[in-house]
């Protein structure tokens, strides 16, 4: 009996042992798994705020943008008008000289009929 006693201890104390190996396991294994759980906190953490920042830099642009879209369409607008009244002045003056150029021709006709005039009858 005292060899199965001494065998029954040898296998109780192999099994405690191999107990307390796999509990120490485990608790190293747990502490290994709230380590990466901190540092996972941590950078969702640090990501979080790296997504609010962008995400407020792009309102702060886009509202921007939005801005000089419409300073841009307006300014747009004023060269289109600004241009079509260029085109009217320059028609306006265009017909100015066109009727000035139509009247110094007929001038000048009636200054030569009127020179041949007095040349022939006035001599």
């Amino acid at each position: 009996e005292d060899r199965a006693d001494k065998a029954a201890d040898e296998v109780e104390s192999e099994g405690t042992g191999r107990l307390a190996r796999g509990a120490s396991h485990r608790d190293e294994d747990a502490l290994t798994l709230l380590k990466y759980a901190k540092i996972d906190d941590a950078k969702i953490k640090e990501l979080t705020l790296k997504l609010e920042k962008l995400t407020e830099e792009r309102s702060r642009k886009k509202k921007h943008l939005e801005i000089e879209v419409t300073n841009t369409l307006t300014t747009q607008i004023e060269l289109d008008k600004t241009a079509e009244a260029f085109r009217q002045a320059m028609m306006s003056a265009w017909k100015f000289l066109s009727n000035g150029n139509k009247l110094y021709r007929r001038c000048s006709a009636e200054m030569r009929r009127w020179r041949r005039e007095r040349t022939c009858c006035g001599s």
